[in-house]
């Protein structure tokens, strides 16, 4: 966890070095059911306390949808 929180400290100097407005996002993208598998959760938490670590404190969870061919279509409403 520090070796992260050390990259991702000199990723974000880096970047305000470099004049950036504001530092860059830092995403997790993680499977379906995550919370419920202990490795996926150990996974997410020595991720999540090094960017805490790095001084990312803002976290927004958001949930992203994907539409496959074999779900099918939904039926028209159209009447």
């Amino acid at each position: 966890m520090e070796v992260a929180a050390g990259l991702l400290t000199a990723a974000l100097r880096a970047f305000a070095d470099a004049g950036a407005p504001k530092p860059p996002l830092y995403n997790l993208t993680l499977p379906v059911g995550w919370r419920d598998t202990p490795a996926s959760m150990a996974a997410v938490e020595w991720r999540r306390r090094a960017a805490v670590a790095a001084g990312l404190t803002h976290e927004v969870e958001r949930l992203r949808l994907q539409w496959t061919t074999d779900v099918g279509l939904p039926a028209s409403r159209a009447g």
